[in-house]
């Protein structure tokens, strides 16, 4: 009895397993400049593959790996600060979902646009912040949370071709990221040096001024993650020629 059960279980599990029915059916190639395809096909990496998927060159989506970058603002700004983050990522990009794509015809020179819609997205890692805020001093270092909440993110750029192995790939050129966050959140823990009292009220206050806040900030937040964008977007482009990732 059980040697007649062993082998239904090896008979059942060899059909799952050659039928494909253990496997997710990947998304089939869009026609140049089909946008409701190619809205489709990101989705279906943004959900299913956020981890990455080294096939098509794509890196980990959720965390992104933002690294160490520096927001200066100055002149005559309300805010003038100088804001370090290191070892920062960037968590909540594998639950966007894309509704816009346009470009991506056969004239890869042409301008691309991408459009997202991100429920949250948060930047976590060690900060290092000098300089003041709407006239009140702040400094301190120690580990910072900024999320954008119901958050539209626009990607646009223009393909530059690239000869390798007499096949043509798209780089990206002049990437640009909009960001346009319904509600931006701070959090920088030890302000002050450690000084809970003063922490807090500076906390407090970020946050009922957070939407003049991020209009000073915001520019420089978004051309650093254009690189970010840039970075993801070239792994993929680069893995495959242009002409070998649509069909007619």
């Amino acid at each position: 009895m059980y040697t007649k059960f062993a082998l239904v279980a090896i008979l059942v599990c060899s059909f799952l397993r050659y039928s494909g029915a253990d496997f997710p059916n990947d998304p089939k190639p869009c026609k140049y400049g089909d946008g409701d395809c190619l809205v489709k096909v990101i989705n279906f990496y943004l959900h299913e593959k956020k981890q990455g998927d080294p096939s098509i060159g794509l890196l980990s989506i959720d965390p992104l790996d933002a690294g160490t970058f520096t927001v200066k603002q100055g002149g005559d700004s309300p805010v003038n600060l100088e804001l370090t983050f290191t070892n920062n990522k960037l968590f909540g990009f594998g639950d966007a979902s894309a509704y816009k794509a346009r470009g991506f015809g056969k004239d890869l020179t042409k301008k691309h646009e991408l459009r997202f819609k991100i429920p949250a997205s948060t930047l976590t890692g060690d900060y290092k912040i000098e300089g003041q805020v709407l006239v009140l001093p702040i400094s301190g270092s120690g580990k910072n949370n900024l999320t954008l909440i119901d958050n539209d993110m626009i990607l646009q750029w223009v393909g530059v071709p690239v000869e390798k192995d007499g096949a043509t790939y798209m780089k990206t050129d002049k990437m640009r990221v909009t960001l346009k966050p319904n509600k931006f959140k701070f959090n920088l823990d030890n302000l002050f040096n450690g000084d809970k009292v003063l922490s807090d009220n500076m906390n407090l206050f970020l946050n009922e001024n957070a939407k003049e806040i991020y209009q000073e900030i915001g520019g420089t937040y978004s051309k650093e993650l254009a690189k970010i964008m840039s970075n993801i977007i070239d792994k993929v482009f680069s893995k495959t020629p242009y002409n070998k990732l649509f069909v007619e």
